[in-house]
C-alpha cells in the first residue's frame, strides 16, 4: 500500500488540475493534500465515498487562505473516516480509521499550523493526547518542524517525541534530505513516522524532480508499507 503527502502550496494556485495530474501519476492508495481548497476538492469531483476535506475556516477573515486544509484521497478497496476522538483544537493533525485492506489502521494527515502554540508543539500535544500508539499507526505530512543543516536539533528533538510515543521514522534515520524551500534556504518539514510494525519495512521516498519544483515550495513524499 502507498500514501503519497504533497504541500501544493496555495500561493501556487492550490491543487490545481496539473498538480493532481502529476500526483496521481505516482499511483497512491491514499494521498493526503495539505494547502488544499476546499474548492479545488470539490471541483475535481470528489465524493465523501472517495475524499474527504477538513479546513477549520480560523485564518484571517476574508483572507484567501481561509478555505485551505487537509485534502485526503484513497481509491478502493480502501474506506477513509474522521475519528469521532478527532479533537479540533491541535491544527492540524486528523486522525482517520482506514479499513478495508488487510490491516485496518489509524492515519494521522499533518499540516500543523502555528496556533495557539509553536507549530512542532500543536504536534506533539497531539500525539501525547491521542497516544501513545503501539501499532497500525501512520503520521503524515507538513510537520512544520522546520529542521536544517542549521536547526539539526529540531530534528533530534523530534525523534525523542515520536519515540515518546512509540512511533518510528518511516525513513528510517537514514535521510535528512530536505522537502521545502522557504526564502530560498531549505529545510525538511515533511515526515512520515509511523508505529515499528508499520515502520520496520516501510520504504520513503522524496519525488523530486523539476516539475513538481516549479509546482510547490514542497516536494512529495512517498511511503510503501507491507501491509
Amino acid at each position: 500500500m502507498k500514501i503519497v503527502s504533497w504541500n501544493c502550496c496555495w500561493q501556487k494556485g492550490g491543487f490545481t488540475p496539473q498538480k493532481q495530474d502529476k500526483i496521481l501519476a505516482l499511483s497512491p492508495d491514499i494521498l493526503v493534500v495539505q494547502e488544499c481548497k476546499k474548492e479545488d476538492w470539490e471541483r475535481l469531483g470528489y465524493t465523501k465515498k472517495r475524499g474527504s476535506w477538513y479546513g477549520d475556516g480560523l485564518e484571517a477573515a476574508g483572507d484567501s487562505k481561509k478555505n485551505l486544509g487537509i485534502g485526503v484521497f484513497w481509491k478502493d478497496p480502501y474506506s477513509v473516516q474522521c475519528m469521532p476522538e478527532f479533537d479540533a483544537k491541535f491544527r492540524y493533525v486528523v486522525p482517520y480509521c482506514v479499513t478495508g485492506g488487510k490491516k485496518s489502521f489509524t492515519l494521522f494527515a499533518v499540516w500543523t499550523k502555528g496556533e495557539p502554540v509553536a507549530h512542532e508543539q500543536n504536534l506533539y500535544k497531539a500525539l501525547k493526547y491521542y497516544g501513545p500508539f503501539k501499532d497500525n499507526t501512520i503520521v503524515i505530512g507538513d510537520y512544520n518542524v522546520g529542521s536544517c543543516e542549521r536547526k539539526e536539533n529540531r530534528y533530534d528533538e523530534l525523534k525523542e517525541k515520536m519515540r515518546g510515543v512509540s512511533l518510528s521514522n518511516c525513513a528510517h534515520d537514514q535521510e535528512k534530505e530536505p522537502t521545502s524551500i522557504w526564502n530560498k534556504e531549505w529545510y525538511q518539514n515533511d515526515y512520515c513516522f509511523a508505529s515499528e510494525d508499520l515502520a520496520r519495512n516501510a520504504k520513503f521516498e522524496i519525488i523530486k524532480d523539476e516539475v513538481v519544483q516549479n509546482l510547490s515550495d514542497h516536494y512529495p513524499i512517498s511511503v510503501e508499507f507491507n501491509l
